[in-house]
């Protein structure tokens, strides 16, 4: 888990996401260099949770840990 800044360089995530829910955006994403590899890229969100979780983690989040 991170931010804009915490990311790989030569990551480029496509900006057309694959998979929309209420708590991520699922983008595929390319890191390069001499041998570029496709990753799949989960963006949480707030403003997409359906409803406040009122301190609880998001899916995403309790998977990530």
């Amino acid at each position: 888990m991170g931010n804009e800044k915490s990311a790989l360089s030569g990551l480029e995530i496509d900006e057309k996401a694959i998979e929309v829910t209420d708590f991520w955006l699922h983008h595929s994403a390319t890191i390069g260099g001499a041998n570029p590899e496709v990753i799949s890229v989960f963006i949480s969100e707030p403003s997409l949770h359906s409803s406040a979780n009122f301190g609880k983690p998001s899916p995403l989040e309790r998977s990530a840990k």
